[in-house]
């Protein structure tokens, strides 16, 4: 099965190419798994479009709350 997880914050942690900031908060969303049963019945875009949705629906969500 495949597993898609969501990192937001990830991006605003790098200063530059050799820096990172020392402390950053992230946020780590593991969403829930794509069956074997969906993998099967699915071709491989089918599948891609699946997972990409899921992870930006739950990106929006993420950043919905942050800007609260």
């Amino acid at each position: 099965s495949i597993l898609p997880c969501v990192i937001d914050g990830s991006g605003d942690a790098i200063i530059s190419y050799h820096k990172l900031r020392r402390r950053h908060t992230f946020t780590i969303r593991i969403l829930p798994p794509i069956s074997k049963e969906v993998m099967r019945e699915s071709t491989a875009t089918q599948l891609a479009k699946l997972v990409e949705k899921q992870m930006v629906d739950e990106l929006d969500l993420i950043v919905k709350n942050r800007n609260k």
